[in-house]
């Protein structure tokens, strides 16, 4: 089936509200500050110019705006290299991430959702799928998590999102582990505030035993880059060094439709001819990748 004639499937999702369109948060490695990949976030642009962020134009979660999201993304993606960028040089050393609710990955099978990666030639280990922190509807853990050691098993790197180590949350990521289902954690701030009070070693022992040393950790809301080398060195104590940071410390989001935007972050991460050795302590998104 070609793209063009597939397109409907995943486009035909109109909303009164505006045009669904995607800002691209860096995720950076503190201790070079090389960007390792982005966030796909999504937000909405109103006829009079103003954007929306999902709260304001979400009332629950249309399964539709995630695939959607992922389509569109995947489509510009799929552009890249007539602007220079091979996509699997890309894929060697970065990372496209994409939110995705629990209720997609219930609603639509994991054909339905890689399908799109692979309509479009994507390479699957350029795309990364985030699990948002939500409970699950009725009783789906075992699906949710049959569905993304599926992801995974296709080459797709897959996070769990928000994690702040509750008792539903810690017993997710024991069964994630257990499965080899996930590949990653992304640490909501009242996680990192107490691991950086000392607490949470039930957390660390888990992380210690389960994690490889590939195993993927992102800070979110990381004030600066001292506190930053902090949590990089409570990671590293525990035998994993893929930390990296992803907060408005390091890069607001800004739209990610713009080859240019892309090729900028490529270099930030050593991609390219010409990695940009600029610090970027506190360096608005707008600087860094326009």
């Amino acid at each position: 089936m070609s793209a063009v004639a597939n397109r409907n499937s995943y486009t035909n999702h109109h909303h009164r509200k505006g045009v669904l369109f995607a800002a691209a948060q860096p995720v950076v490695a503190t201790n070079n500050m090389r960007t390792h990949g982005v966030e796909l976030l999504a937000r909405m642009r109103q006829p009079n110019g103003a954007v929306l962020t999902p709260d304001k134009f979400m009332s629950g979660r249309d399964p539709q705006y995630d695939l959607q999201m992922l389509w569109n993304a995947c489509c510009f993606i799929q552009t890249l290299p007539d602007s220079g960028i091979p996509l699997d040089t890309l894929a060697e050393n970065f990372f496209i991430s994409f939110n995705l609710h629990p209720n997609t990955i219930v609603a639509h099978s994991p054909d339905r959702l890689t399908e799109i990666v692979q309509l479009l030639g994507i390479p699957p280990e350029l795309v990364q799928f985030e699990l948002l922190e939500h409970p699950y509807p009725g009783m789906t853990g075992d699906l949710i998590v049959d569905r993304l050691k599926t992801f995974r098993d296709r080459g797709h790197l897959v996070v769990m999102d928000d994690y702040t180590d509750t008792n539903a949350q810690n017993r997710r990521l024991r069964a994630l582990f257990e499965a080899k289902a996930i590949t990653g954690l992304k640490l909501d701030r009242p996680l990192i505030d107490d691991l950086m009070e000392g607490r949470k070693v039930p957390f660390k022992r888990l992380l210690r035993r389960c994690a490889s040393g590939d195993f993927k950790i992102v800070a979110e809301q990381t004030k600066n880059r001292k506190e930053a080398a902090h949590i990089n060195q409570i990671f590293e104590d525990l035998g994993i060094q893929n930390i990296l940071h992803q907060s408005f410390a390091f890069g607001y989001p800004t739209p990610f439709e713009s080859p240019r935007n892309v090729i900028v972050m490529h270099r930030q991460c050593g991609g390219g001819d010409k990695p940009l050795n600029r610090k970027a302590e506190h360096l608005p998104v707008h600087e860094l990748v326009a």
